[in-house]
C-alpha cells in the first residue's frame, strides 16, 4: 500500500494499486487527478469556522463518505480541502475573507469555514459529487457559530441579531432567497448564503455578527440587532452525496446528471456528532482545516490491458488457471 500527498507531490495514476491512499490536506487551491477505471472510496472533512476568543465558539466541520465506480478509461477529479476561518482576536477594521472553498466573509473578525468536496470533470460548484459542510463563525466573543455537514447545517438560535440559518439540500433551514455569488461587502442585505458559499457576517450599530460556513448550500450570516457587540454566530453549510435519491433535488445546471456518478455506501455526519478524523482520532466535529481522501478499492491500471474475473481485475494475457475456486497466474 502506498500513501500519496497530492497537495505537496505528484501522483502517477499508472502506478496506483488497490489499497493505495491519496491524501489532499488543505492547501488553499484545487488539486486534480485523472483516475483510470476502477472503484474509489471518497472521504471529505469540512473546515471549522472562525472565532475571536476561543475555538469552543467556532462552528465545527462535518464529514461525508461514498464509493464511486468509474467506467471510463480516464476521469478527472478535482479535490478541494476547505480552509478554516481564522482566529484573530483583534478587529481588522475591514472585510475579512472566509475559509477557502465557500467560507462566508465577515467584517472585522474571522469568517466562516470552507467546505471540502470532490468534483468530476469540471472545477465547478455544479460538478460536486460529495460535500462536507464547513462551520459558521462566532458572532460576539461568546456567541456560537454553528456546525456544518449532515443533510443540513446548524442554525443560529441564540438571542440578539437575526438570521444565521443553516444550509440544507435545497436552500436554508428558514425561508431566504439564495444569493448568486458570495457576498464580499458589509451590507445588511448580504447575510444570505448560496449554492456553495456562506453568507456575510454583518457589522452595524457596534455589533459584529457571524458569517456562514461553505457547503452544498452554505449557511447564512447574521445581522446585529442594534444592542452592541453581543450578536449571534453564523449558520453551518450542508453536506451532500450524489445518489439516486438526491439527484432530484440538485439545482438547475447541475453537471453530473448521469447515474454513472451515483455514489454507494454513503455517509453524512454533521459537525455536532462524533467523527473519525484523517489521523484516526475521534472528535465531535472537525476543529481544523478541511481534508479530502481517496482510497483505491479496485483499479484497472491505465496503459495496461486487464480483464475482470470473478469481480477482480487481472492482467490480460499469460496463463490463468482456477485453483480452489481462485484464478491465479500472470
Amino acid at each position: 500500500m502506498a500513501i500519496y500527498n497530492i497537495a505537496t507531490g505528484t501522483v502517477d495514476p499508472k502506478k496506483l494499486k488497490a489499497g493505495d491512499i491519496i491524501n489532499c490536506p488543505y492547501s488553499g487551491s484545487a488539486k486534480s487527478i485523472a483516475l483510470p477505471e476502477g472503484t474509489y472510496i471518497l472521504e471529505v472533512w469540512g473546515a471549522r469556522g472562525g472565532y475571536r476568543s476561543d475555538a469552543t465558539y467556532a462552528g465545527k466541520g462535518g464529514y461525508a463518505k461514498g464509493t464511486l465506480t468509474l467506467t471510463a478509461k480516464s476521469t478527472t477529479l478535482y479535490l478541494l480541502a476547505g480552509g478554516a476561518g481564522g482566529s484573530n482576536t483583534g478587529n481588522t477594521g475591514g472585510v475579512v475573507t472566509g475559509g477557502f472553498n465557500g467560507g462566508g466573509y465577515r467584517y472585522g473578525y474571522p469568517g466562516g469555514g470552507g467546505a471540502s468536496d470532490v468534483r468530476i470533470n469540471s472545477n465547478s460548484y455544479l460538478a460536486r459529487v460529495i460535500v462536507a459542510g464547513g462551520g459558521g463563525s462566532c458572532g460576539a466573543t461568546n456567541k456560537y457559530g454553528q456546525y456544518g455537514g449532515g443533510t443540513q447545517g446548524g442554525a443560529a438560535t441564540e438571542n440578539y441579531g437575526s438570521y444565521g440559518y443553516g444550509g440544507t439540500q435545497t436552500g436554508f433551514t428558514s425561508s431566504a432567497t439564495a444569493l448568486g455569488s458570495i457576498p464580499t461587502t458589509n451590507s445588511s442585505s448580504n447575510w444570505p448564503g448560496g449554492f456553495g458559499f456562506g453568507g456575510f457576517g454583518v457589522y452595524q450599530s457596534n455589533g459584529y455578527a457571524g458569517a456562514g460556513g461553505g457547503g452544498w448550500y452554505g449557511g447564512c450570516g447574521s445581522v446585529p440587532d442594534g444592542s452592541g457587540d453581543d450578536d449571534r454566530g453564523g449558520g453551518g453549510g450542508s453536506g451532500f452525496v450524489l445518489t439516486s435519491s438526491t439527484i432530484g433535488s440538485v439545482p438547475s445546471g447541475y453537471l453530473l446528471k448521469s447515474s454513472a456518478y451515483y455514489l454507494s455506501n454513503t455517509s453524512l455526519i454533521a459537525g455536532n456528532a462524533s467523527i473519525v478524523l484523517p489521523s484516526g482520532a475521534s472528535s465531535v466535529g472537525v476543529n481544523d482545516n478541511g481534508y479530502v481522501r481517496i482510497t483505491v478499492a479496485d483499479i484497472k491500471s491505465a496503459g495496461d490491458i486487464y480483464v475482470k474475473i470473478n469481480g477482480v481485475w487481472v492482467p490480460a494475457g499469460g496463463t490463468l488457471a482456477k485453483v480452489n475456486g481462485i484464478w491465479v497466474g500472470q
